[in-house]
This record gives C-alpha cells, structure tokens and sequence, in this order.
C-alpha cells in the first residue's frame, strides 16, 4: 500500500473480516486510543490530544454506537451503558 508505513500496511493485510472490520485511523501524537467495555462488549475510547473532543464507539448487534463530547472515559462509558433500546 503506497504511501503508508509499513508496520500499518502488515496490520491491514492481517485483517481477515473486511465486511465487519471498521479501520478508525488515529494520529500518534494528537489521540490516545483504549478499549473498553460498554454493555457487555467492547468498545474503543479516543481521546482528543487536547482532551476536549473524545469519542466512544461500540457495537452491539449490527448497530454501531458513537458518542463524543468531552466526558472522561469513565463518563462517557457510565452514560452509554444507561442507554435503554427504544422498543
């Protein structure tokens, strides 16, 4: 893959799923990444280099969920587990 190093170009050739695989790219020095546990499954934690715009992103089902603001970790995972499904 022209263009990219090649550590990540060994890490997208390994991806054996395409069809259930979402590549979230995150520059090193601007967002700190870390997974999570949201309802019952994982989920990924970026934090914005300034701490102001941080992200959480989950799925559950076939449903991919995301809420950004600027919630800690500890926040943001505390309000999606108190989502409740609509009927």
């Amino acid at each position: 893959m022209p263009g990219l190093p090649p550590e990540l170009t060994a890490q997208l050739q390994a991806l054996e799923d395409w069809q259930h695989t979402a590549v979230i790219p995150l520059p090193k020095d601007r967002a700190l990444s870390k997974e999570v546990t949201v309802d019952g499954v994982k989920g990924l934690y970026i934090q914005g280099g300034s701490g102001t715009s941080n992200a959480l992103l989950w799925q559950k089902g076939e449903i991919l969920y995301g809420m950004a603001g600027t919630l800690s970790a500890e926040e943001l995972v505390a309000a999606a587990n108190s989502l409740t499904p609509s009927p």
